[in-house]
Order: structure tokens, then sequence, then C-alpha cells
């Protein structure tokens, strides 16, 4: 794989055999995220230093990535300054062999990924449907996720990111994911024990209404108020 297909795919620079080709990063010398999360443990300058440097990649991406200049919010859901720094932690903690260029990479790919998936095919969710989640459950539902996932061969992505500054409000964002069959997202934006399911076909559909059936299923023998959600 070329550096440029590496990082149009939003791909860590040693998976897949990608290249070590990362952008060029002016402005900061360091960007592993040892270094990130050893500032951040001392609130001191270095973490200030770090966070201003954040907000100017991401102020470029807004300026510069394709559709984003006219509502960069719409692009970014972590735009607030608090938030990118929260997400940034919480990968860097989860990963920290990366470096935080390769987070801000594959994050902005993936959401660019995701506003032209659902600009070109993605209306209105299938199905869309919520249940009750108590914050202690999150490990449980993380666990049954990741093994459905694996048996469906769907890919697999969960974040739980504490939002500042308490700290004490937990968002969490799932997506399970098959090239041609179902895109399933998870959050609970709405209210931290209220976890919400849209539910799309991806490509031709194939098997869509048997993943997603069997998906509720699973849901339901553990958080059996699983219900219908309107929009």
């Amino acid at each position: 794989m070329s550096c440029g297909d590496c990082l149009k795919a939003g791909l860590a620079a040693k998976e897949n055999g990608c290249p070590m080709c990362l952008p060029p990063v002016l402005g900061i010398r360091d960007t592993s995220c040892s270094k990130w999360t050893a500032d951040h443990r001392e609130h001191g300058t270095p973490a200030g230093n770090d966070d201003f440097w954040l907000f100017g990649v991401f102020s470029g991406y807004n300026i510069y990535a394709p559709g984003t200049a006219k509502n960069p919010k719409e692009l970014l859901p972590y735009y607030e300054e608090p938030n990118l720094i929260a997400y940034v932690n919480s990968k860097c903690h989860d990963s920290p062999e990366k470096s935080v260029i390769e987070i801000v990479v594959a994050f902005t790919n993936g959401i660019q990924r995701a506003k032209e998936e659902a600009a070109a095919r993605i209306v209105h969710p299938k199905v869309r449907f919520a249940f009750h989640v108590l914050p202690s459950d999150l490990p449980t539902l993380h666990d049954l996720l990741k093994v459905f996932a694996e048996q469906e061969h769907l890919t697999f992505d969960y974040s739980v990111i504490k939002i500042p500054p308490e700290q004490e409000r937990s968002e969490v964002f799932v997506s399970l994911v098959k090239a041609d069959g179902v895109y399933i997202a998870f959050s609970n934006l709405k209210a931290e024990d209220h976890m919400i399911v849209e539910c799309y076909p991806r490509g031709s559909g194939a098997h869509f209404d048997k993943i997603v059936e069997s998906l509720e299923t699973r849901i339901r023998v553990k958080w059996p108020d699983v219900r219908a959600e309107p929009e």
C-alpha cells in the first residue's frame, strides 16, 4: 500500500503493511502519545501548547477538507475544544504506541468517509431502536457487541469519552460495519443511560434484516426494554 493510500484510508502507519508516512507536522517536535499523556497529566504549559496545536490542526482541516467549509461542526461531532482534547486523551491512553497525528488522521478520515457515505446513500435509518443501559453496564455492552461483531464478521469500533470538566458524563460511540451489508451506530448523546441504535443497509444490503434481528435479540436478553425509537 502506498503512503497516499494509507493516509486516505485513515490507517495507522504500522498496520496493514503501510509504510511510515504521516503528514508533515509543524509547530510541535514530539507528537507521540506518551508525550501527550505525560503533558496532560501535569496540566501545565506543555499541555496548553499541545492543545493549541491540536486546535490548529483541526482548524486547518475544517478550512481545506472537502465540503467542510460551510458547516465544519457537521463534520466534527467533537468540535468543541474540551471534547477534542478528551477524545485524544482517550485514544492516547488506549494506544500509547501511536502518535497524536496518527489519531487525528484516522479520526478526520473516518468522519469524512462517514459524511460522504451519509450524503450518498443514507437519509434515514431503516431500523432505529433504543434501550436503557446503566453506565456500570457499559463493559457488558462492549463485550456483547465485540463478540457479535466477530461472529457476524463486522468491523467493530468502540469509544467512551468522559466529557469535561466534571469527567462524569460518558459519551459512547459504537459502529458495527459490513462492507456489503449493514452499518449500525450506537450512541447515548440524548442521555447517558439512553442508548440509541440506528441501522442502515450498506451496499447491496445483503443479510441486513438477519443481522439486525439477531443483534436486537441479543441485546433484549440483557436489556429487555428494547423499543422503537422515533427520529
